[in-house]
C-alpha cells in the first residue's frame, strides 16, 4: 500500500525535474543530469504508487 510519504516523494521528485528541466532550456548543460537523476526514482515512485492505489 502506498503511504503519503510515498505519494509526497514522487511529487517532490516531479518538481525538482520540472526545476531542472526548466533549468536546461534556459542554457544550463549539464541540467540534463538532474533530470534523469530525479526522473528515473520519480517515475518509479510513481509507477509504485499507482499500482498500489489501483490493488486496493
Amino acid at each position: 500500500m502506498a503511504s503519503r510519504a510515498d505519494i509526497y516523494l514522487a511529487a517532490a521528485l516531479w518538481l525538482i525535474v520540472l526545476a531542472a528541466a526548466l533549468d536546461m532550456t534556459l542554457g544550463n548543460e549539464t541540467a540534463i543530469n538532474g533530470v534523469v537523476g530525479a526522473g528515473i526514482p520519480a517515475l518509479a515512485f510513481t509507477v509504485m504508487a499507482g499500482r498500489n492505489h489501483l490493488r486496493r
